[in-house]
């Protein structure tokens, strides 16, 4: 039996992550024993196997990242006040975001509707 094909069997997956059935165990314990190499192959395939894994890495912490980013620029505490981003604001996806950007954002597009007003009327006299 070929490594990819080991790997690719959901039995054999199953008696490596400990959840195969006692036929199972009993089966893949005797193809162990039955020569040695098995074993060789084995150990190839629990290798990839185990590397092939998934595991789900914890979230950042935000506040020592930028902390990390503004040692890493070499910024003292003037400088980094202006990298700050308030924690607790958030928008409507859950990332967060500055109270300024909103009126910013609401500013440019009342300007917007403006200008367009007075180009309506400058283009229509």
């Amino acid at each position: 039996m070929k490594i990819d094909e080991l790997i690719n069997d959901e039995s054999f997956q199953r008696w490596l992550s400990g959840n195969a059935s006692d036929a199972e165990k009993q089966k893949w314990d005797d193809w162990l024993k039955l020569e040695n190499q098995n074993q060789k192959i084995y150990r190839a395939a629990k290798n990839v196997w185990t590397a092939a894994q998934f595991h789900p890495a914890p979230a950042p912490n935000v506040d020592d990242e930028l902390i990390r980013l503004q040692n890493r620029l070499g910024l003292d505490s003037n400088q980094a006040a202006i990298l700050h981003i308030p924690s607790n604001v958030e928008n409507k996806s859950g990332g967060i975001k500055s109270k300024s950007f909103n009126w910013l954002h609401a500013a440019a597009i009342a300007a917007g509707f403006i200008l367009a007003i007075i180009s309506y009327q400058l283009f229509t006299s």
